[in-house]
């Protein structure tokens, strides 16, 4: 990796200014369409509540309520526990009802947009970019505006906000995965895989990014993977020095943690750390028929998830017929895609392009199956 001249560096005001911008864009975008501070139902909200006072459940909230989960007599959010832990010390202040979630949303869509100009930034320096700062201050805006972190942070409803969350410590944790000098890779190693772990704890799937999280702990300088032959063959040979086991201990280990957090928060609310309620949840009555016959989980559903997530945009349905809410096209949603076959391009960046692929891959199965 080149080294870093004063004029290539991330000046401070460059993820601040695109916070900044984003905030402000979409702050007007949601007072210009009569949008207030609050997007009820505040699910999060009242969880975060509960938990100030000692419980996991929702009391206030009818067992019929859409999207919740009834067991045993409570009333249930199904979700894990990120979004409300992060809503603890203002709704201390506010309340459950009275919490602005719709700024708490935008707030986050804006340090989500200033995260990754860092990151473009990081790329664009390991890339060779002669201009990495204005390649940094597009890509920053181009996440913030351009991609559906523009549309969960307006929205704002509690699933787009569980989105957006998850998003900021996974994108901390990838900037410092992506940290190539030698005397600060340990501890960023460490702190990356400490972040990957925070970002499961909003949304579990993503401990299946690991191998991408892997691969930057144990590649070199240049993304390359040591020894020859295949990409995993070449991504288990550094497996044989104490150093490499500590690297992946560094990202197992927080992931482990996290996942019998999980298990432990699942187990208090549904009997079993394997149980997260979804199964007991008040689902869409347009879903009800297939989940009764298929059930959650079913290569059944990949074509029409396929369309649906990977290519019908939103407010589509004056050629399709669907819900306009119907469908966030991935290759919105997902940026990362694009640049994933871009690096597979360019030569230099083959295994950091494979690493990523596999991340995506393994990370999208389950939504498509879901």
């Amino acid at each position: 990796m080149p080294s870093v001249s004063p004029a290539d560096r991330l000046p401070v005001w460059a993820p601040l200014l695109v916070a900044a911008v984003t905030l402000v864009v979409l702050a007007g975008v949601a007072w210009g369409i009569g949008l207030g501070p609050t997007e009820p139902p505040q699910y999060f909200a009242s969880l975060a509540w509960s938990m100030l006072h000692g419980r996991l459940d929702l009391p206030d909230w009818p067992a019929r309520g859409h999207d919740l989960s009834p067991f045993n007599g409570h009333v249930y959010a199904y979700w894990p526990p990120l979004t409300a832990l992060l809503m603890l010390p203002v709704v201390w202040l506010t309340g459950p009802e009275a919490f602005p979630q719709r700024i708490f949303a935008l707030g986050f869509g804006a340090v989500n947009a200033g995260l990754a100009t860092m990151l473009v930034h990081r790329l664009a320096h390991a890339a060779g970019q002669s201009r990495p700062v204005r390649v940094a201050l597009i890509g920053g805006l181009i996440f913030g505006l351009g991609t559906s972190n523009a549309i969960f942070a307006v929205v704002a409803s509690h699933w787009f906000i569980a989105q957006l969350t998850a998003t900021t410590p996974l994108l901390i944790g990838l900037w410092l995965a992506l940290e190539r000098r030698p005397r600060c890779r340990p501890a960023a190693i460490l702190w990356s895989g400490i972040w990957l772990a925070v970002a499961t704890l909003g949304r579990q799937h993503l401990v299946l990014a690991a191998p991408l999280w892997l691969f930057l702990a144990l590649s070199d300088e240049h993304f390359h993977l040591p020894g020859s032959g295949g990409w995993l063959r070449r991504a288990f040979a550094p497996l044989r020095t104490a150093s490499a086991w500590r690297r992946v201990a560094m990202i197992g280990v927080p992931l482990v943690v996290a996942m019998g957090l999980i298990g432990a928060y699942n187990a208090a609310r549904f009997g079993s750390p394997l149980e997260n309620g979804i199964r007991f949840h008040n689902m869409n009555p347009r879903f009800r028929a297939d989940f009764l016959r298929y059930g959650y989980f079913n290569p059944i559903y990949l074509p029409r998830n396929l369309y649906f997530t990977l290519l019908r945009y939103p407010y589509f349905e004056y050629a399709d017929g669907y819900d306009r809410a119907m469908g966030f096209s991935l290759f919105l949603q997902s940026p990362i895609l694009f640049l994933a076959i871009g690096m597979k391009v360019e030569p230099r960046w083959r295994d950091l392009a494979v690493g990523t692929w596999w991340a995506v891959g393994l990370v999208a199965l389950p939504i498509l199956m879901l």
